[in-house]
């Protein structure tokens, strides 16, 4: 996985945004995507993050390469590092960058969630609405040898289309809009869905829904948001999340005329709902 997008639509839904954030979680995806570009040799072993069994030293190794606030994080595109040659001859190949991108809706910004190592070198305020860190990480067989993490976040876009289609890892609400949303793009790549139910909604209702759509293989669930917020939880999380295969949400496949005309998400509203 190199691009994560976490979304929470037009509601609030803090909990979700601080699990994103949390030192478990991002370590976890640090871990999986350096892991997932280490191609060692069959007699050695893959090689790890420096300091991975000392997570706070984890990162407090990090390097801050850029931080900016509304004003001008826009002029640094998710995926681009603004650190030239001259200082890093040796810059990260794109394969060695791994990406959140946190849409936060009417929540509270991540920045105030995320590991005082970052978090201290964000240029924000509670005033701004989007913003965005870029960091650095040792890799430990070899000092010229890094993985890059780069956080972006954002309260509202007309459309949350552009970065769920640029997304491996779409993680999202449970809400009805916006699974639509997500099942509904273009199968372009092996992009995972994996929806967070929100526990404290009336009769929780959005387990319903999920509960259905991960029974046919379209979308992973995650019960509780705190099962992200453990390192063997998030560890747990992201070995579930790569060996997922979903399957395609097709409308109409294999339907006769007059059922092809009903999608696939209306027949499974219309069995949640009786």
């Amino acid at each position: 996985m190199k691009r994560v997008f976490a979304t929470v639509g037009t509601t609030s839904f803090d909990p979700f945004v601080e699990s994103i954030c949390s030192l478990p979680f991002l370590t976890a995806t640090l871990q999986c995507r350096c892991a997932s570009t280490q191609k060692p040799p069959s007699d050695q072993p893959a090689l790890s993050l420096q300091c991975t069994l000392d997570q706070q030293l984890l990162w407090r190794s990090c390097e801050i390469l850029h931080s900016s606030k509304s004003s001008s994080c826009t002029q640094l595109p998710l995926g681009f590092s603004q650190h030239s040659s001259s200082t890093d001859p040796d810059r990260e190949s794109e394969e060695s960058v791994v990406e959140v991108l946190i849409q936060y809706g009417m929540g509270s910004c991540p920045s105030q969630f995320l590991p005082p190592a970052v978090g201290g070198a964000v240029q924000s305020d509670a005033s701004d609405d989007e913003g965005f860190i870029s960091a650095r990480f040792p890799i430990d067989n070899g000092a010229a040898k890094h993985v890059t993490m780069n956080i972006k976040w954002y309260r509202f876009k007309t459309s949350l289309t552009a970065d769920m289609e640029g997304a491996d890892l779409i993680l999202c609400h449970a809400g009805a809009g916006t699974l639509l949303e997500a099942l509904s793009l273009k199968s372009t790549n092996d992009r995972v869905i994996n929806a967070v139910i929100n526990s404290e909604l009336m009769d929780n209702h959005q387990s319903e829904l999920a509960d259905e759509l991960e029974k046919r293989k379209h979308i992973r669930v995650t019960k509780e948001v705190k099962e992200l917020t453990t390192f063997s939880g998030a560890r747990d999380f992201w070995t579930e999340v790569n060996d997922f295969v979903p399957k395609p949400f097709v409308d109409g496949c294999g339907m006769s005329q007059v059922d092809a005309k009903v999608s696939n998400f209306q027949r499974i509203i219309d069995r949640v709902m009786s």
